[in-house]
């Protein structure tokens, strides 16, 4: 049995981007993630992971792409981005199931709106 956090989380993956030993197939692992209030991160050493570029924009997580040399500021970056999140939740009644967009805009400049699901169903 796995128990779904309330809350809102954050995997950050470190990784070459090669995957060997995947049990799940990516449709189903993309299937469940994105439908958790998990965020995924990503720093990809080496080559691409089309999973995580997935993983990422489902999630409205952010990916990059890292070396030696720039590992620690891609890292710094992840954890100042975590660090700089707001959670906005709308909650509609009275209305007719089904699904519904929503649609976020920034009242200032400089403000980067990471918007992970483009709508909800409404119950």
């Amino acid at each position: 049995m796995s128990i779904v956090s309330r809350e809102r989380t954050y995997a950050i993956v470190i990784t070459d981007g090669g995957d060997r030993n995947s049990l799940t197939p990516e449709e189903a692992a993309l299937r469940k993630i994105s439908g958790t209030k998990m965020v995924v991160d990503a720093i990809v050493l080496g080559g691409g992971s089309r999973f995580l570029d997935s993983a990422a924009k489902n999630t409205g997580g952010v990916i990059a792409r890292a070396g030696a040399a720039t590992i620690d500021r891609e890292l710094r970056q992840v954890r100042l981005d975590i660090n700089a999140r707001y959670t906005l939740v709308y909650q509609s009644r009275g209305n007719a199931s089904g699904w519904r967009s929503i649609s976020i805009a920034a009242a200032k400049r400089g403000i980067e709106i990471v918007n992970a699901r483009k709508g909800y169903f409404a119950e």
